[in-house]
């Protein structure tokens, strides 16, 4: 089982910027006010989690090139602004590098 990366999303629209890896285990906002963009640039897709583990129940997933916007980090994963399927928030790994996938 492979979890993957999300990086920042370029081009035009809405605000767009990469994170760096959160240092605590609270979640910290990662905008203004506002949610931010990710682009997934792993193959062929990201899990969507109920909670930041690659334990956590999976909620769906999105493909490669599909754009995300997270609202909040917690150690290195980033929470959706928009709930899955179901009502719940989901999470994605931001870089499945740092955890050895």
């Amino acid at each position: 089982r492979r979890e993957a990366a999300a990086k920042a999303a370029s081009g035009a629209g809405p605000p767009v910027a990469a994170v760096s890896a959160a240092t605590s285990s609270a979640e910290r906002p990662i905008g203004a006010g506002e949610p931010r963009l990710y682009r997934v640039v792993h193959a062929p897709f990201v899990y969507l989690r109920a909670a930041p583990s690659t334990e956590a129940p999976m909620l769906g997933i999105a493909r490669k090139g599909a754009t995300v916007e997270a609202d909040a980090m917690r150690d290195g994963w980033l929470r959706l602004a928009e709930p899955c399927k179901g009502g719940g928030c989901g999470w994605v790994l931001e870089h499945g590098g740092r955890m050895g996938l």
